[in-house]
């Protein structure tokens, strides 16, 4: 019997933090859960593959959700005719996971700028699981002309997913997130910024305006100093911790016509 009572508080002992840390998770850090994948992802992501320059190249695809020609999502509303065109560059928040093609960010920002009266054609040229380099690479692939505008709309995959991937233990999660906070993440940070920079810098040498946004989180913590235009969505317009349902999608999309006006 004693044998049996140490045996169980040396098991309680051993999961309570696992478990503390878990309800801490959901209580007070939603920006840490994991967020899990709609159904028609897989079959359309099966369809591409990704580049050594490291962005996602996506195949042909039409589904109830996502459509897709040109390695772009399809944008609902673009013009014939226009005068510049909105390049929408990030991962798979700024792509819209989580609806369907006409209720994505861009599409919603098309329709923002249809309302308003400018000929202006909004691209969807994100792609799930894309860091800044990749979009980077990806911008230097297409054909950015003078008096375009380029959107960086991310953060989600340099400055946390890809330095805490460990998805298993809820104690890791938290581990790496104190570490973050306190330096530890300075590294990806610097390379956040100098990628954004050469971008901006790409940009301009197109005769292209750049503007980056860090996109929406929970977390206030989460992207510390990194250089941007923080985007809010409250948390119940959010799908997980970085993804946004359809009203999450258009407040987004609103937000971000309010800067375009300004240039």
């Amino acid at each position: 019997m004693k044998r049996l009572i140490f045996a169980v508080i040396a098991a309680l002992l051993i999961a309570l933090p696992e478990l503390t840390a878990r309800l801490y998770i959901v209580l007070a850090a939603p920006a840490l859960a994991p967020w899990h994948m709609p159904d028609e992802l897989p079959a359309m992501m099966d369809r591409g593959s990704l580049t050594p320059d490291g962005y996602f190249k996506f195949s042909e695809y039409s589904g109830h959700f996502y459509s897709i020609s040109g390695n772009r999502r399809a944008t609902a509303g673009q013009p014939l005719r226009y005068r510049r065109t909105i390049w929408v560059f990030g991962n798979s928040e700024a792509f819209g996971i989580y609806v369907p093609d006409a209720l994505t960010m861009p599409s919603r920002l098309q329709r923002i700028i249809n309302g308003a009266g400018l000929a202006w054609r909004v691209e969807n040229v994100a792609g799930p699981g894309d860091p800044i380099a990749g979009e980077l690479a990806l911008m230097r692939s297409l054909s950015i002309q003078p008096g375009d505008l380029v959107i960086f709309d991310d953060g989600g995959i340099d400055l946390r997913g890809g330095n805490c991937t460990d998805r298993t233990f809820a104690l890791a999660q938290i581990v790496c997130h104190i570490w973050y906070l306190h330096g530890g993440n300075s590294g990806a940070l610097a390379d956040f910024q100098r990628i954004a920079a050469r971008a901006e810098s790409y940009a301009h040498s197109k005769g292209a305006t750049f503007i980056h946004f860090l996109q929406p989180s929970p977390d206030d913590d989460y992207y510390l100093n990194a250089r941007g235009i923080r985007l809010a969505v409250p948390f119940s317009m959010m799908e997980d911790s970085f993804h946004l349902t359809a009203e999450g999608e258009a407040l987004e999309a609103s937000e971000i016509f309010g800067y375009l006006t300004t240039f």
